[in-house]
């Protein structure tokens, strides 16, 4: 029992340190309780303390999406009620931490021979954690949500090396000083003083890193992220011309900026219809640029923001990374029982990821939900 408790602990520590929650600072010891539970253990029952650190993690860090299946799309679909809603969270938790239960299980086979060189332990951990991360990531069920980088989105020095190695070398980082923490705390002689040392180099890095980051030479760019507040029981059923009345309204005393709406701000495929004229005209008029989010139905369809600067212009970003089971059915032979999950409809994958580029600001890129 004291084990499982250990790894349900690093689970809440885990979450607690996502955007959002407690702080960044807790990812820095939050597997320790779990490597602290695996001593010892068996493959197998070290494969279900992994399980259910991330079932832990996971189910907290998206807690949100429970009320979103129990309630809002038994509401607005009403293809469902909402207690199946509660048993789809649940089996989503499932799915999720399924990878680290390898984690757990390949750990169980070689933690008693690299416990005995610290220096190999030190690299084996981290490397481990690393491919099964990546494995939660790809295929049809591929989902990156929660991953532990996201702790780090406030310091801006670290998240540099996501240039380099992307957000799998900051997961190894963290991975790499959370074994090297646990290592020192089954020392005789540890002292408190050096993970106050190693946490000091760490965030002083950080801020010397982010403090000589270049700055803009001259010029400012403003940016508006316009929040309609649109309750999502009635997100659905709010006409296209109630919403570009209510985006007219909001930005009428907007001049000289770049607006941001939400993902699907508008719930048709606004490139077919007079809402597409109104939008230039009020972006020419008022020297405004404007993302806009909206699906679109061609020959395939996509989960799109488009960019208006006068006029439509060709530079969007259609969602690569669909969100399993609501914007895509993953495996249809497997998992087709699931499809009454389908959100406002099923979508293709975006082909490429998009820099958008725009005068007089800095390039940038955007991503709708994950």
């Amino acid at each position: 029992m004291g084990k499982m408790l250990l790894a349900i602990l690093s689970g809440i520590l885990t979450a607690l340190s996502m955007p959002g929650f407690l702080s960044g600072v807790l990812i820095w010891f939050s597997l320790i309780p779990l490597l602290k539970a695996m001593e010892r253990k068996s493959p197998l029952w070290c494969g279900f303390l992994s399980f259910l650190y991330f079932y832990t993690h996971i189910s907290i860090s998206f807690y949100w999406v429970f009320p979103t299946l129990t309630e809002n799309f038994p509401e607005v679909f009403g293809r469902f009620p909402g207690w199946v809603g509660g048993v789809v969270f649940f089996l989503m938790g499932i799915i999720e931490a399924l990878p680290f239960l390898g984690f757990g299980i390949l750990y169980g086979i070689f933690s008693k021979r690299v416990r005995r060189n610290p220096k190999l332990e030190l690299f084996f951990v981290p490397s481990l954690y690393l491919l099964f991360e990546y494995l939660r990531g790809i295929g049809d069920l591929g989902f990156t949500g929660g991953r532990l980088s996201d702790a780090l989105y406030k310091n801006v020095g670290i998240v540099q090396l996501a240039s380099v190695g992307g957000t799998l070398l900051l997961v190894f980082i963290i991975v790499l000083v959370n074994t090297l923490f646990y290592i020192l705390m089954r020392k005789r002689y540890f002292r408190l003083l050096y993970i106050f040392m190693v946490l000091g180099v760490i965030y002083t890095l950080d801020a010397v890193i982010g403090w000589y980051l270049p700055l803009p030479e001259n010029g400012s760019a403003k940016i508006v992220a316009l929040q309609p507040n649109v309750p999502v029981k009635v997100k659905y059923s709010v006409s296209e011309k109630e919403l570009l009345e209510k985006f007219t309204r909001l930005t009428q005393n907007l001049r000289n900026a770049l607006v941001v709406t939400p993902e699907a701000f508008f719930m048709t495929d606004i490139s077919r219809t007079n809402t597409k004229e109104v939008l230039e005209r009020i972006s020419s008029e008022r020297n405004l640029r404007i993302l806009v989010g909206f699906p679109t139905f061609g020959k395939k369809k996509y989960n799109q923001v488009s960019l208006i600067d006068g006029k439509f212009s060709n530079q969007h970003y259609a969602k690569v990374r669909l969100f399993p089971f609501v914007e895509k059915l993953p495996y249809p032979f497997i998992f087709r029982m699931f499809s009454f999950l389908k959100a406002l409809d099923y979508f293709d994958p975006g082909e490429k990821y998009t820099v958008f580029k725009i005068e007089n600001f800095p390039p940038f890129s955007v991503q709708i939900c994950f």
